[in-house]
């Protein structure tokens, strides 16, 4: 058997269980397939050839790696109703069009796996499963002049699936106000026509189901054709676009075959017209992607529309974290409120670039260091070009280089004391920004993490004293270049558990951060104060070495993580720690000078075994990044990095 020949047979052994697949995702999710029309449906019917079948062939092109399911011949049109879990929930749906050119469905690329995310997200999801072929009837218009023959069909069929979901609104949990619809290619071109059409129904009522309003409330359109008028330069005329048209989210490559300017053209209509609208374009990445993710940037766009769909306000969930809450089910990911957008499923301990459009973190613990680019949603691994014992740290130097900090030769990770001691004794390095060459060593250990100044090319670090079992001093340090070698000089002892007063005195302590503008004082975590079980946080002036307590809370734990860049207030992982010396915790903001209350931005905790930690914030003061965290796992651990913008 020839090679070729082997290759075609497995490909047609994935049709099949990407076939067998479909069919049963309706059982494993619970879905519920409706038909359209009770009787005979109303306008012209598709052109089919036999039954409704997969007309996949195997030398058709496979989508990052996978054939898809290509549905022809379809002239019953359904509907196929897929409820996210009810932890999930959040009482939004969105109605999906597949695209295939007016002539097939694809409908797991654009369909299922669609409804699947929207799921994830918390949102009923409906695919429609309109007629098609309906692409030879061409591009004249109907009779009312508002739609070419060829979508007629499918436009009456969302519209008729759009009543019917509000129909059936409560008894799936659904708020009739946030139903919105979502199109691929020619599907994009179905829901755009329904959603700027809104109440113009295409059809006439055929029973209470059409009591119904078929208006979608918002329409996200992926690589949509049939908006732009290559005579006028503009939005096709018949396309009627008012302030009441719905909000609408787009996203394409430049060098999509079909053609950008569908997307800006109605942009820009719906600018016009003052309605809010979100674009996303992209160099590169063709047609035809749907969710897939690849190394393309085009394919993370569902990440900007997830944000987009929190960001208007469509996401909302009695389970938001925007408010207090008594304890809820699920994951607190599932649950974000509008100004929190999760940016990686993994990893952990975030840092920002300076200008705030990157935001570097660690694979896991004792892993590589990766970089998120926040414009484009790519991801990619900064120490891969050098052999390392995995690093527990990353920062960013005033310079642009990255201190690193971590093992510097192999332990057992599954040891525990193993692991202590590489947090505990780690060595620190300078990566220098080019990454063209392994980091240098400073030759000094840190307990933790250091403090880094974002201005000045200066450190401080904690420490152990030789013999003690707990890190019980700070030291401070200024970094030069020899010959573009980096070295830390000017070491100085400047704080220990020792110096502070009677009756504060902590087991340990911590550096955190250098305190904007002047970078003269740091903070400082300082742990199990005179045998208790509370942290709290001080300010340290390494000139006068004043000691300040900024928190002042003995009944709560309160370890100092991120700073404001006005030196004004600071962030911590607080919560209570009567009985509990290290409690689960959520972020606060709490001002130096106590001229404000302190205010509380995650709640985390309020879904049992999760916590918010390990925060950073940007140069500008705009954004925090944060790490998901599990009760019971060593502390550090972290299971994705979330990006919250905050309020001034």
């Amino acid at each position: 058997m020839s090679l070729k020949n082997v290759f075609r047979i497995c490909i047609a052994l994935l049709v099949a269980v990407s076939f067998c697949t479909l069919t049963t995702f309706c059982r494993a999710e619970e879905s519920q397939i409706i038909k359209l029309w009770p009787g005979k449906m109303p306008g012209p019917a598709a052109k089919v050839d036999g039954a409704e079948r997969d007309l996949t062939k195997l030398e058709d092109k496979l989508i990052a790696g996978r054939p898809i399911i290509k549905l022809g011949h379809v002239s019953t049109p359904q509907m196929q109703v897929y409820l996210p879990d009810k932890a999930k929930a959040n009482g939004g749906a969105v109605l999906i069009c597949p695209g295939g050119g007016f002539s097939i469905l694809a409908w797991d690329l654009e369909g299922t796996e669609v409804a699947e995310w929207l799921n994830s997200l918390g949102f009923a999801a409906v695919v429609v499963k309109y007629r098609v072929p309906t692409g030879y009837l061409g591009n004249e218009l109907n009779e009312p002049g508002n739609a070419p023959l060829k979508t007629v069909g499918p436009v009456m069929d969302a519209q008729r699936a759009m009543s019917i979901t509000r129909l059936h609104a409560a008894d799936w949990g659904i708020d009739p106000q946030r139903i919105g619809i979502m199109g691929f290619s020619a599907g994009g071109e179905t829901a755009g026509l329904a959603a700027i059409l809104r109440d113009q129904r295409l059809y006439s009522k055929i029973d209470a189901a059409d009591d119904q309003s078929c208006a979608p409330n918002f329409a996200l359109l992926i690589y949509p054709g049939g908006f732009y008028d290559k005579e006028t330069g503009g939005l096709k005329p018949y396309l009627k676009v008012t302030k009441d048209t719905p909000p609408m989210f787009f996203a394409m490559a430049q060098d999509d075959q079909v053609n950008c300017l569908n997307c800006t053209a109605l942009f820009t209509a719906l600018t016009k017209e003052k309605v809010p609208a979100e674009i996303h374009l992209f160099t590169r990445g063709g047609h035809g992607y749907g969710l897939r993710a690849t190394l393309t940037p085009v394919t993370h766009w569902p990440n900007r529309a997830a944000k987009w769909l929190r960001d208007m306000g469509y996401a909302s969930s009695q389970a938001s974290l925007a408010s207090a809450g008594t304890p809820s089910e699920g994951n607190p990911a599932d649950h974000l409120p509008r100004n929190v957008m999760q940016i990686t499923t993994f990893g952990e301990r975030p840092e920002f670039s300076h200008n705030g459009q990157r935001v570097f973190f660690l694979s896991k613990q004792y892993g590589d260091v990766m970089e998120y680019t926040i414009r484009s949603g790519k991801i990619r691994c900064l120490t891969q070009h050098f052999k390392h014992h995995g690093f527990n740290r990353v920062m960013v130097l005033s310079n642009g280089d990255y201190l690193l900090t971590g093992p510097d030769e192999t332990f057992d990770a599954t040891c525990k004391d193993a692991r202590l001691k590489a947090r505990h004794l780690a060595k620190m390095f300078v990566l220098d920004r080019s990454l063209t060459k392994p980091p240098t060593p400073l030759g000094f250990v840190a307990a933790e993490g250091p403090a880094v100044s974002r201005t000045q090319l200066k450190i401080a670090w904690t420490h152990h004293f030789k013999g003690e079992s707990r890190q019980t001093a700070i030291s401070a340090g200024d970094l030069v270049y020899e010959n573009g070698i980096p070295k830390l000089v000017n070491t100085r002892l400047v704080l220990t558990t020792k110096d502070f007063p009677n009756g504060q005195r902590p087991k340990m302590i911590e550096t955190q951060n250098f305190v904007g503008p002047d970078d003269k004082q740091i903070t400082v975590s300082a742990y199990l104060i005179e045998n208790g079980h509370n942290t709290e946080g001080y300010l340290f002036d390494l000139e006068t070495r004043k000691l300040t307590n900024f928190t002042n809370t003995p009944d709560d734990y309160e370890e100092v993580e991120g700073i404001f860049p006005d030196g004004q207030s600071t962030l911590v992982e607080r919560n209570h720690s009567v009985g509990k010396p290290w409690p689960m915790v959520d972020a606060w903001r709490v001002w130096f000078d106590g001229s404000l209350e302190p205010k509380r931005l995650t709640r985390f905790l309020d879904f049992p075994g999760y916590k918010s930690s390990n925060y950073a914030v940007s140069d500008d003061g705009r954004l925090m990044a944060f790490q998901l965290g599990i009760s019971g796992d060593e502390a550090g651990v972290g299971y994705g990095v979330f990006l919250m913008e905050v309020a001034p």
